[in-house]
């Protein structure tokens, strides 16, 4: 399980390591050759730190192939395969078409920890069971049980996911400088960033979209492309000085699960204008690909409010 399909491409090896393989034709048939026995040993290698409690560096992988093998190495620890400790118990409570559910789902899927989820329906006959209400007496989902506490606002949940990813690391020490949890950034630095991404996301997107959608009034729509004009700008900055496709660097983050379901409600509904917002755009339709997203999509779904 360790183990990745050849080929791999040769850009997921660093510049320096692809050279001096190529100085010779048997090098660089030898690249070929050990590629993916390679990657399963940096796998390996991540695993066995985890277990010590130490953290190894990768310097021959590119940082994308590095985070997947970093990937790859927790969510084997944590379904099993040589486990340290039991994974936390969490049951996802959730409607499909709610995009703070969806936000929710997709840090789920990328945390790789395992998790139930049940599907509730909020309208109708049978919306709202007792047993949900006590979970969440607002009645709004979605809710993320861990280890029988329940937690109800979707920033919150977020949060929680990135905590038990990180698994007691901080930014700055060294465990995370070595080897960054999943769903946080790559680059401590980068951490700030992500945090004003969501709070930007959360405090400016999300009530001057709502308005552009409700009403027709010119200064609405000025507002709501003055907030994608700055999430845009954000982006183009961090990825001109940090690289990476994603919003916070080479690393999925917090800020791009809170970001996808409600840019991707925008530009189905003709709301997302391409005119000097292309980074954005780039950024939606790379992030789209993500299997957490196909899997937490929906066909039907609602809005924000």
């Amino acid at each position: 399980s360790t183990r990745f399909p050849l080929p791999l491409p040769i850009s997921s090896f660093a510049p320096s390591f692809v050279a001096r393989m190529k100085e010779s034709p048997l090098r660089f048939v030898c690249l070929l050759a050990v590629c993916s026995v390679a990657v399963s040993g940096e796998v390996l290698k991540f695993k066995s730190a985890l277990r010590l409690g130490g953290v190894p560096s990768s310097g021959f992988l590119t940082p994308p192939v590095a985070s997947l093998c970093r990937r790859k190495a927790v969510a084997s620890m944590e379904t099993g395969e040589g486990a340290a400790s039991a994974p936390p118990k969490l049951q996802f409570i959730t409607n499909r078409q709610c995009p703070f559910a969806q936000k929710t789902w997709i840090a789920l899927e990328e945390s790789g920890m395992p998790y139930e989820m049940k599907e509730i329906s909020l309208y109708g006959s049978g919306g709202k069971p007792g047993w949900f209400m006590e979970l969440n007496p607002k009645g709004e989902v979605p809710v993320l049980v861990v280890d029988g506490k329940p937690y109800s606002e979707s920033e919150q949940i977020l949060d929680v996911i990135s905590e038990l990813c990180a698994r007691g690391r901080t930014p700055g020490d060294k465990a995370w400088k070595s080897n960054p949890p999943l769903l946080s950034p790559e680059r401590v630095e980068m951490v700030e960033v992500e945090k004003e991404f969501r709070r930007v996301i959360d405090k400016e997107l999300k009530p001057c979209g709502r308005k552009a959608v409700e009403s027709s009034n010119p200064s609405n729509t000025i507002r709501y492309y003055n907030v994608l004009s700055k999430l845009t700008t954000m982006y183009a900055d961090a990825k001109a000085k940090h690289g990476g496709d994603f919003l916070c660097g080479y690393a999925f983050t917090t800020a791009d699960c809170a970001l996808l379901p409600f840019l991707t409600r925008l530009e189905e509904s003709g709301l997302l204008p391409s005119g000097g917002n292309e980074p954005l755009i780039a950024w939606l339709k790379f992030a789209k690909t993500r299997p957490s997203f196909k899997k937490a999509s929906s066909s039907s779904w609602w809005w924000w409010w």
